[in-house]
């Protein structure tokens, strides 16, 4: 058992290795210059086309705005939703970036944000804006590399949160009434009916393509190149070079 002094020292120190990490920091930056820049463009008048031109949408594909597929996770359409989408990153992103690098941390939220602009050109409907595809795509690979580690203070496991979130966000995607899925669009009525419309403004289609891009890269570094002890032995040689 840990006493409550040797659990504060274990967390400092966590966190004092966290701040240590150069590639998370970074896209904290990048999000926050991105919205400051928005700001700007507010004042100038030409908010409206900035999102149009970056933001993702089905009109900006078929136009041959390909890089929307991308360049959309680095607008937000309020300081809240940067927020909460920079907390995503920085708490999600510097724990795999311990674990693996850099290079695999960027990788998985570069892949997430694509895989769910994808999915949104699919299944959703609308401007899509955010790096919220990104911060899923890191949640799914982390509880999929660690499926048994209890997640607190929810007291479950890292693999039930994983399928749970997945699921609940395909749910949500397909019972969007703009979607018009039969029977889905039912509950999405329903939902609506009962005060919680608003759920629908989310990107859950978004959500679900960065999640199955974060299984994917687990499942890719947990194949043979890279068994879970490799993964232990990296983390405990990262761990102990950024308490150096």
């Amino acid at each position: 058992m840990f006493s409550s002094g040797e659990m504060m020292n274990s967390l400092a120190e966590d966190f004092l290795r966290r701040l240590r990490l150069p590639a998370s920091w970074v896209l904290v930056v990048l999000m926050l210059l991105a919205h400051l820049w928005t700001l700007v463009e507010v004042g100038s008048g030409n908010e409206a086309a900035w999102y149009q031109w970056l933001g993702l949408s089905g009109e900006g594909m078929s136009e041959s705005s390909y890089w929307q597929i991308f360049s959309h996770g680095w607008l937000h359409a309020s300081w809240g939703h940067l927020l909460v989408n920079a907390v995503l990153i920085w708490l999600l992103g510097t724990r795999l970036e311990l674990m693996m690098g850099s290079r695999v941390m960027l990788g998985v939220t570069f892949s997430g944000i694509v895989a769910g602009g994808v999915v949104h050109l699919l299944l959703g409907h609308g401007l899509l804006v955010g790096i919220s595809g990104g911060a899923m795509a890191l949640l799914l690979c982390l509880a999929s590399l660690s499926p048994d580690a209890r997640v607190l203070p929810l007291g479950i496991s890292a693999r039930n949160l994983g399928r749970g979130v997945l699921i609940g966000e395909l749910l949500l995607a397909l019972a969007d009434p703009a979607l018009g899925m039969l029977g889905f669009s039912r509950v999405g009525g329903w939902l609506g009916d009962q005060g919680f419309a608003s759920v629908f403004q989310l990107g859950h289609a978004c959500h679900f393509g960065g999640g199955l891009a974060g299984i994917w890269w687990a499942r890719k570094l947990r194949g043979p190149r890279f068994t879970l002890k490799q993964l232990r032995l990296d983390r405990e040689r990262r761990e102990r070079a950024g308490a150096e």
